[in-house]
């Protein structure tokens, strides 16, 4: 977008292909190749944008992007889903929270980011083996780890396709800054924003049963699909 004659003129450009899908059939139809093909064009594109701005560390972790919800710890999480949250998911989301609450964050900074690379963002060209970044309007000044947990965490890339960005991500030695992603720390992030996300929408005045059986199906299908 730029000024031109005191109008504002937006530019647009026709990409080919097609967005990721939540069921994972795109990602799971492509070749080996391509797939680490793709994580090193979304691995170069991500250098290149961090890297064209200031970078300065973080004075607070990423979990403190969860911070500003209803239910902005895991204690809360668990019981909204009164009971129904399986005890496997219920410990790992304690412990991913006790990770986060405890992990160094000097790894951790500011810098130009998308804000939100989810399924729906990401064009593919299968023809051509191009991917494409979509929607910059949420893009800005935030912590380096937001780029590799979705705003909308439920439409979160599946985990082999996020481990294999941040492998690439990590082996591009041409940064202007000393930044290496975490991939413990990103799963942790994954476990806390997915479940979060998925409760988002249970609040008192809602039928509470019907909607947390629906967000539990939710996390029966995507969960296991999509991460550790």
């Amino acid at each position: 977008m730029h000024e031109k004659d005191g109008e504002s003129i937006i530019k647009e450009q026709r990409i080919n292909g097609q967005t990721f899908d939540n069921n994972g059939k795109l990602w799971d139809s492509i070749s080996e190749p391509k797939k680490q093909d793709i994580a090193k064009q979304m691995a170069k594109f991500l250098v290149a944008m961090h890297g064209s701005g200031d970078i300065t560390p973080a004075d607070k972790s990423i979990k403190t992007m969860f911070d500003n919800t209803e239910l902005h710890n895991a204690t809360d999480m668990i019981n909204a889903y009164e009971g129904v949250m399986p005890k496997t998911l219920a410990t790992k989301l304690l412990k991913a929270e006790e990770y986060l609450s405890n992990a160094d964050i000097s790894d951790e900074f500011h810098v130009l980011t998308h804000r939100d690379l989810r399924i729906n963002n990401l064009m593919y060209d299968q023809a051509s083996g191009q991917m494409a970044v979509l929607d910059f309007e949420m893009a800005g000044i935030d912590n380096v780890y937001r780029d590799f947990v979705a705003y909308a965490s439920a439409s979160s890339m599946p985990w082999d396709y996020t481990k294999r960005v941040i492998s690439e991500y990590n082996a591009i030695e041409n940064k202007k800054y000393p930044i290496k992603i975490n991939p413990v720390k990103v799963q942790n992030m994954l476990v806390y924003a997915i479940i979060n996300e998925c409760l988002r929408n249970v609040t008192p005045e809602q039928n509470k049963e019907k909607q947390i059986q629906k967000n539990k199906n939710s996390l029966n299908v995507w969960y296991p699909r999509s991460t550790i």
